[in-house]
């Protein structure tokens, strides 16, 4: 990935690794995932507050999210909530297009306790 001047917000150190996972928007009224299909996508890093991903079109700042991922080393599945607290576009040729996206993972995530026992 190319090098962005971002501010370093991080509780836990990250690690750099790429995972599948699928996204969906949780509808703020019901506090339900929203109705339609998950979006796929790939994590940058991930670490016990959060992940950083790349997907290929904006989503809203503060936007609440139901993410399930499984960690490729077998480590297991989790299904976690999470809040977009940065999005940046890419804009490097020679890098994917889309963007890179910051989500804190919330204390009240159904596997929350578990993700954070693999850090």
């Amino acid at each position: 990935m190319s090098e962005h001047t971002i501010t370093e917000n991080r509780r836990h150190p990250r690690i750099f690794r790429e995972d599948t996972l699928s996204v969906k928007v949780i509808d703020s009224a019901r506090g339900t995932p929203a109705e339609g299909p998950a979006l796929y996508c790939s994590t940058v890093d991930i670490s016990a507050s959060g992940m950083q991903i790349l997907i290929t079109d904006p989503l809203p700042i503060r936007q609440l999210l139901d993410i399930w991922i499984v960690l490729s080393d077998n480590v297991g599945t989790f299904n976690l909530t999470g809040k977009i607290n940065r999005i940046v576009e890419l804009d490097d040729p020679d890098e994917p297009e889309g963007f890179l996206t910051g989500i804190e993972l919330l204390d009240t995530s159904p596997d929350i306790k578990a993700w954070r026992e693999i850090f």
